[in-house]
């Protein structure tokens, strides 16, 4: 196997081209609309629902397979049961630099096979970031810029809003929801929205975000459970309470004795409903005195 110092030499005898590389990537990623659908994704920002467009994990295999002179990859550097540690990693042999990402996961109360997709997801993020931190940004503006132009140009909105609206279904996501997203209806939607339709799927596909932070939960129709913190209407309450205090009364009758109230008669009738009292005696019969 070539050693790191064989490979660095052998690097900066064939120094890379950078404007041939940048335009062999956009090449590679316009071959196809699907190619270049592929390259970004997108995530809007929780408070005032502003997409953010980044570069995807496809995109950043393209740029490493054209880049030429590095050693890239993604391993796991920990991992506890609850959580997971993936870190990306890019030697670049020309600049003899190393540029190291890590990405964590919770993967505690996941089931075996969503542990293998978050660390999948995991992997996939770190070696997207350690990418673009060993190639600037700066150097791919330009081509990244011409990618978008391409999409927006060449997308065929048809076909592609179908297939846009069948994958949020799927993933029990309302047409009105996405249209709250946007803001427009679906059958008004401009290339530039449905651009961001189809990045924030990317997103999704990829593990940066996922339905219930884009949209919450509202969405999804759950069984409703019954909780001690359940919403209940005055009348709901007030029968409650009645049932309560019923309860209450009952139990205390069972811990306490019953109380008998004599009642006191005055008048000509007093004499004949004046109770009559069994007195007790010691339990011994009486002694006969004759």
């Amino acid at each position: 196997m070539t050693s790191i110092k064989e490979r660095t030499e052998i690097a900066r005898e064939s120094k890379r081209d950078i404007p041939t590389i940048l335009k062999e990537i956009e090449t590679l990623a316009t071959l196809s609309n699907d190619v270049a659908l592929s390259c970004f994704y997108v995530v809007f920002d929780k408070q005032d629902n502003k997409p953010f467009i980044g570069i995807s994990v496809r995109f950043a295999e393209l740029i490493a397979s054209s880049w030429g002179n590095i050693h890239t990859g993604a391993k796991i550097t920990s991992n506890n049961g609850m959580n997971l540690t993936v870190q990306g990693f890019v030697h670049d042999f020309e600049k003899n630099a190393v540029f190291t990402v890590e990405v964590q996961r919770y993967i505690g109360k996941l089931s075996p096979e969503r542990v293998i997709q978050a660390t999948n997801a995991a992997s996939s993020i770190a070696f997207r970031n350690a990418i673009f931190k060993a190639i600037p940004a700066a150097i791919t503006y330009t081509i990244t810029k011409n990618i978008k132009k391409h999409i927006v140009e060449n997308i065929n909105g048809g076909s592609v809003v179908e297939d846009i609206l069948v994958y949020f279904k799927f993933k029990k996501v309302e047409k009105s929801d996405l249209e709250n997203l946007i803001g427009s209806l679906i059958s008004e939607i401009s290339p530039e929205q449905l651009f961001l339709l189809i990045g924030l799927k990317n997103a999704i596909e990829e593990g940066d975000t996922t339905i219930a932070e884009i949209f919450g939960t509202a969405h999804i129709h759950k069984p409703q459970r019954s909780s001690k913190f359940a919403f209940t209407s005055e009348k709901e309450i007030e029968e409650s309470q009645i049932k309560e205090s019923l309860k209450s009364g009952l139990s205390e009758l069972g811990k306490n004795p019953i109380l008998v109230v004599e009642e006191t008669i005055v008048g000509d009738d007093a004499e004949k409903e004046k109770p009559i009292k069994n007195k007790r005696g010691r339990g011994r019969p009486k002694k006969d005195k004759s």
